[in-house]
């Protein structure tokens, strides 16, 4: 998973990403 992705997964969760 791309960083950008990640950031995005993050910001949409509200949860923090290891």
């Amino acid at each position: 998973m791309p960083l950008s992705q990640t950031r995005s997964y993050t910001n949409h969760t509200s949860l923090p990403v290891s």
